[in-house]
This record gives C-alpha cells, structure tokens and sequence, in this order.
C-alpha cells in the first residue's frame, strides 16, 4: 500500500488520490508525499545535516533557506549538534529522528511511515512512540503508519485500517475496530480474544442470549440484527467477561484450587563413592554423566584406575619436533605461514630484487651487465649520452610514454562507460540471473589472450568481417584498413581488459541497498539524478578498483600492441620487451620494470588511503 502511495509500484487499477486529486500518474519524485523506511535508508556517505538537506535541493531551495530548515528539522527531533556526523556514527534511535528529519524537510502533505520502530529495542521503541505522536500533532501533517504491532496501533493512531491479503477488511477508530469489529480476522487480530460456537436464542433491544453447543446460556451484545436461531461465532473479550445471575436462574461463584507441582531437578553429573575393599581402588568419587541405566558391578560403580603421568601418546611425542609444535604456539604459527612465504619470496621477492639490483647496473655489449653501480638506466628515461659524453634531452622514448598513457588513458574511459551501466544491470537482476551474467563476463578468460587476439586479426585486416559488413550496409566504399593502427590497438585493449572493470564495479554495486535509490526518488530526485548524487558515490570504491585494473595492465601491455599495432607503435611494454631482446639493453629494461612497478605501488597506496578504511568500517 505504502509502495502504491509513494509511486515505487504501479497499480494494475483503481485510483490514488490526494486532496481530490490524482497521483497514480505521478513518478515518485513529483508526488507530495515523503516516506520514512524501515531500513531508515539514510545516505551512508553524506553527513546528518546533509541528508536533511538533500530532498531541499531537490526543490532547488535557496542555501539560506535550506540552513534555516536543517537547523530547524533538528531542533525539532531533538539532535542540535549532529549535523556533521555521519549515519553510522549514530544509535538507531537517532538514526530514526534522522529519517524523520529528512522527510520533515520537504513539509509534504503525507508522510508515510514503514513500520520504523521495529528495529528498536523495547524501551527505545516506547520513546519514538510518544516522540512520532508529539511530532504529528506539532506538524498537522497525515502520517500514514504501517504496523504489526496491534498495541503500537491501538495507542498511536486515530484511525485505523485493518488489512489482511492485500485488502483493507474494516477501517475506523481504534475503538471502533476494538469493540465493534467486523470481520473475525479483525477481531483475532486486534487484541485478546476467544471464539465460541453459539446459537442466537433471542435478541431484544441489543442485548443477545446465545445458547453454546454444550447447552449453556450466555448474554451480550449483538452489534447487528441477528434473528434467532441463526448460527453464530461469539468473540468474548477477557475484560469484559462477566458473570450475573440471568432472571430465573440461581447465581454462582465460580472456584479454584491453585496447584503447585514440582519435580526433582536432576544433578548434571552424578557422584558415585566405591569401596577400596570391594574394587581394588583406592576410595574416591568418580563424577559421571548421567544415565537412565548406570554400569555397576552389583550395586557399585567400578572405579577407572587414576590417571598418572603422561599418555603414551605423550610420551612419544616427547622430545621430538611433534612435542615443540605441540607446546609453542608461536612455532605452530611459524610452520603454518613458512610455505606460502618460501613461495612469495622464491617467485616474487627475489625476481623483483633480482631485477632491481639490474636497474643500477651498467649494460655489457652483447647483452648481460657489468657489476659497476650505475645511474644512466634511469637518467635514459628522457636523456641520452652524445659522442662527448654530454647529456641530450631525447624525445623519443617521450613519444612511446605519452602514446602509453594516452591509450591506456582512452582504454580506461571506454570500459569504464561500458562497464558500469554493464555492472549496474547485473547488480540489478535476480539472484539467478546475477550468476549467470558474472559466468558470461568471465567466459573469455577460459581462452588464451594471444588466441583471442590473434582473432581480432580476422574481423580488422582489408575484407575482414568488419569491412565487408560496414561496406554491405554502404556506410563505407571500401576497406578502412583497420589493422595495423592505434584504432587497433585500442580495440584490442578495451576488449582484453573490460571484464577488469565490470568485475569490481559489480562487487559495489551488488552490496549497495537500492532503497537508498528509492529514497532519493521520494525525496524528489530523478533518475539521473538518484544516479549521479546516491549510485556513482556509494559505487566509488569499485570504479577506483576497476580503473586501476585497466590502466596499469594497459601502460605495461605488450600482445595487443605487438598483433594488432605491428610493432609499428611501441608501448611501453614493446619497450621493455625490445631492451631484453633486440636492444640488449638489460639495467635500462629492468629500469623501465621498476617504474611501471613504481606507479602500481602508487596507485595501490592512493587506493588504500581513499577506500581503504571506509571498506574495513563497512565490512567489505
């Protein structure tokens, strides 16, 4: 119902209206009314004063207004002073004023409230209570409160609905709905009662004798005109139960005997003493657990010999390396994280250091180098050496960088414009359709990259697939030759690394609680919007990692340049690649290792610092 009324779903038929007006036509954020969620769906990455603050630029607000009516939300839920503090570092309780707050704000004509109390503790829920009813009659504002709790109900409102299948089975004052119910829904529903069998005997001016099966007569209330003898259900209410004597009949009390019954607590272990004389043991008590059937020797237990000294098993790890590990839990750790650091450092530490020690090298003829400490592999990033020995500047390897970062720069753009509408959708879908996508995304990764590659090669050469299709439907007169070109190798790129990027924005975006999108739209934000100011900033994290995954690949990539590009546009990679083979030019292709090293490193450090500890406080 609250769904249909705030514009989230859209009814099959009927009317909604308004102040005699209709909305069902409405998107959310064009209809005057505002919802408080269950959830609360507060905005995690804005501050309290923010959030409040929100649905008044959604109106487009003057500032000085809007801080004269954020000042004033706040005062009036009681949280003067929270404004800078974000959702997580409040109690639910003022989680709760918050949510009341924001919808507030936009002063709608109602307000729609998604059983909000229901996350509180008992006591807390009682004080929101009084504070939502102080705050409804301070406003004047319809609140519209859906509830399980009957008492919460009975006490809070002035009007209640009763619904039950999706349909609203009686609707009235909650004494009406308490005493005059009219439907045995309602009536089980709201309160305690019982429900007996009867048939009407007579009914006269409102007041009904019913005869029970068991042939007893009761009187009470008939709220409609019944005839007699017609079959009836009676709701009896147990404070309103009363017993007098009816004209003709003997008055009664009724009488009870209060029964205590208690039963033997049983011990959990029993204690059994045994006799040295009659075991052979020495005379103690053996605890034992419980057992309908106690093993006994006769009417006693035989006790187990004591035990002294260590086990055999003990005693022949004593001494030996299973004894150590057994007594130090610092050498049980060591033994459990040995491996994998002997692997790291074998495979990874030593290579990298290897090559390091490289970069400050010099360069042997034919290939190698000399072991004399050397600064020119890095001083060859922008210079080279002239027949003097001087430095000039030499802009040809400025060239290669520049292409590198542009490419991968370009490359990153367009998975990222692919990716995340890509990574949205997915998020968006059930759960079964989620798996499915992720295993169509990760599909190319079960091919090798230099066959996938080379499968490019088909669809740009002159004639390919893609000449011949873009020349049968006349958008072009003849081959554009494709291949060969930064086109290419841009393509190649963007096809190699999208997966890199979808990945880790749908990993963001699959924890994101989409009522925070509901509660932009109801605060009057579209859809464009609601993607820019609630989706992008909570995805951040995903686009962040995902931008990294592409770039630094892209800068160090070597296949796709060398199949699609030819050679004829060297990356970085081809570089390095080209200084271990043709140019046998070990330190300065160790160097250039180092600097694509240098900004992963960089890039990883700026992503931890950003992210990093918002993923540690939100669990992810």
């Amino acid at each position: 119902m609250l769904r249909l009324i705030a514009g989230f779903e859209q009814p099959t038929e009927g009317e909604i209206l308004l102040d005699g007006e209709q909305i069902e036509h409405l998107p959310p954020f064009q209809r005057p009314v505002n919802t408080v969620f269950q959830s609360y769906a507060l905005f995690p990455h804005m501050t309290v004063g923010q959030n409040i603050a929100f649905g008044l630029e959604m109106q487009r607000v003057p500032r000085d207004e809007i801080k004269k009516r954020v000042a004033e939300m706040l005062g009036l839920v009681k949280l003067v002073g929270f404004e800078h503090r974000k959702a997580d570092q409040m109690s639910g309780g003022q989680q709760q004023r918050v949510a009341l707050a924001r919808a507030l704000a936009n002063r709608p004509k109602v307000l729609l409230l998604d059983e909000p109390l229901s996350a509180l503790d008992l006591k807390l829920r009682k004080e929101m209570q009084i504070e939502l009813k102080r705050l409804q009659t301070e406003t004047g504002i319809t609140f519209v409160f859906v509830t399980h709790d009957q008492e919460e109900a009975l006490t809070m409102s002035d009007r209640i609905a009763v619904m039950s299948a999706g349909k609203v089975l009686q609707v009235g004052t909650p004494r009406e709905i308490y005493e005059t119910p009219e439907h045995r829904f309602v009536a089980d529903f709201i309160g305690e009662t019982d429900f007996i069998n009867a048939t009407v005997e007579a009914n006269d001016a409102g007041v009904a004798r019913f005869r029970l099966t068991s042939g007893a007569v009761i009187a009470g209330t008939a709220p409609v005109e019944v005839p007699p003898g017609t079959a009836i259900v009676v709701s009896t209410r147990p404070e309103r139960l009363s017993f007098d004597a009816l004209p003709g009949m003997r008055s009664w009390k009724a009488r009870s005997k209060r029964w205590s019954i208690s039963a033997p607590t049983r011990p959990s272990t029993w204690c059994w003493t045994t006799a040295a004389a009659a075991s052979g043991c020495a005379s103690r008590t053996c605890p034992v657990r419980p057992s309908p059937m106690p093993r006994a020797t006769g009417s006693r237990w035989r006790c187990p010999p004591p035990r002294s000294g260590p086990s055999r098993i003990e005693r022949a790890g004593a001494g030996t390396m299973i004894g150590y590990f057994r007594r130090s839990p610092a050498a049980r750790r060591a033994a459990l994280i040995t491996p994998g650091a002997g692997l790291i450092f074998v495979f990874m530490v030593l290579p990298l250091g290897l090559m390091l020690i490289y970069s400050f090298l010099e360069r042997a003829t034919y290939g190698g180098v000399i072991w004399t400490l050397s600064f020119d592999s890095y001083i060859q990033f922008l210079f080279d050496h002239d027949l003097d020995d001087s430095l000039i500047f030499n802009d040809a390897y400025l060239q290669i960088y520049g292409r590198s970062f542009f490419l991968a720069g370009v490359t990153t753009a367009i998975c990222l414009l692919i990716g995340f509408p890509t990574a949205l959708y997915m998020a968006q879908q059930e759960k079964s359709r989620r798996d499915l996508l992720v295993f169509l995304v990760t599909i190319p990764f079960w091919t090798n990259l230099l066959v996938r590659t080379y499968a490019w090669i088909l669809l740009l050469r002159r004639e390919g697939l893609v000449d011949s299709a873009l020349q049968g439907i006349g958008l072009t007169d003849g081959p554009l030759g494709l291949l060969y070109t930064d086109t290419a190798n841009l393509i190649g790129l963007v096809y190699s690394f999208l997966p890199f990027m979808v990945l880790p924005i749908y990993s963001s975006l699959e924890k994101l609680d989409f009522r925070l999108v509901e509660a932009a739209y109801d605060l009057g934000a579209n859809k464009l919007t609601a993607l820019r100011r609630i989706v992008i900033p909570l995805s951040m994290p995903g686009i962040a990692a995902g931008s990294i995954l592409v770039l630094v690949p892209c800068l160090g990539a070597y296949v796709t340049p060398e199949v699609l590009g030819g050679g004829k546009a060297l990356m970085i990679g081809n570089l390095i690649q080209q200084q271990f083979g043709a140019s046998q030019n070990w330190p300065f292709g160790a160097a250039l290792s180092f600097a694509l090293l240098a900004i992963v490193m960089l890039a990883l450090m700026a992503y931890s610092l950003r992210y990093g500890r918002a993923a540690v406080t939100e669990g992810r």
